[in-house]
């Protein structure tokens, strides 16, 4: 049984290396979107799998609709190329934790699972980010900071003005959140991109629907019944707002805490990421 590793990168390339190393297996193949700000790519190499580039790629902006057409780019392309059993959406920051033995061996126990990990939410913040149309937000973190404070100002006061008047639309549908890093089996990602005129559609002005579309969509279909909420996807904690980047202290937390994968790992801590690929190997 044969998974695709779809990862979306965007910088951090020598982590990016460290995962392909770490995934690079005759029963794999990897595709990588790389965001179309990135003015060269790096050159990463594999041994034993199929290594792909996307050509069509995306310019991705955070909390903007282009993750969501990014992350289709990928399903797309990898379903286009083999019927695999998996399809495993990570970041070109993540790592394994676990051999590919150890994770072939646990997915292919349930081919028709597909496995998301739970993200709480509230009935606001469904309603701001869903249920409103949210404009301004392609520049809502721009690396200007007079361009970004204008643009979640104007994306703020038209989100007042639309509950002054009570303006609101996909009232009839139930999100729910997720972690857009997900391992899909392939009925569920089949499903996805059979849909993927209506989702460009219908998430068009919505606010971070990466975290929303995939365990909405899926939740809502007859492939309902199965959704695994599985919290040991992946190991990521927060300072404050932003994934925590893991040093070499933190190491054997990660290690050892029964997790698939960690995020996020960067060139400032390569050492960590040696470490962990290290002990994969052993």
């Amino acid at each position: 049984m044969k998974h695709a590793y779809l990862i979306m990168a965007h910088n951090e390339f020598e982590v990016l290396q460290y995962l392909v190393d770490c995934i690079d297996d005759d029963r794999n193949a990897i595709y990588i979107h790389f965001d179309q700000k990135v003015v060269r790519l790096p050159n990463i190499t594999t041994k034993y799998s199929n290594l792909s580039i996307l050509e069509d790629t995306v310019d991705v902006r955070w909390g903007h609709i282009s993750q969501l057409m990014a992350e289709l780019n990928l399903f797309r392309t990898a379903l286009s190329y083999h019927d695999f059993t998996y399809f495993h959406l990570i970041s070109g920051v993540h790592l394994p934790l676990y051999t590919q033995d150890y994770l072939h061996q646990f997915f292919n126990k349930n081919p028709q699972k597909s496995y998301l990990m739970n993200m709480p939410t509230s009935t606001r913040e469904v309603d701001m980010k869903m249920k409103r149309y949210n404009f301004f937000i392609k520049n809502f973190m721009h690396s200007n900071p007079y361009l970004k404070r204008f643009n979640q100002f104007a994306w703020h006061l038209l989100l007042k003005l639309q509950d002054i008047f009570g303006i609101s639309r996909n009232e009839e549908k139930a999100y729910k959140k997720a972690s857009q890093w997900v391992s899909l089996n392939i009925e569920a990602v089949r499903y996805i991109v059979s849909n993927e005129q209506r989702l460009h559609r219908e998430y068009k002005y919505t606010f971070c629907c990466d975290e929303f579309f995939i365990r909405t969509e899926l939740e809502q279909s007859n492939l309902a019944p199965n959704i695994v909420l599985e919290e040991k996807i992946l190991k990521c904690d927060f300072n404050g707002t932003s994934p925590k980047i893991y040093t070499l202290n933190d190491f054997d937390l990660i290690i050892h805490s029964d997790h698939f994968f960690a995020r996020k790992f960067s060139l400032e801590h390569i050492d960590v990421a040696h470490k962990i690929a290290n002990n994969l190997k052993n």
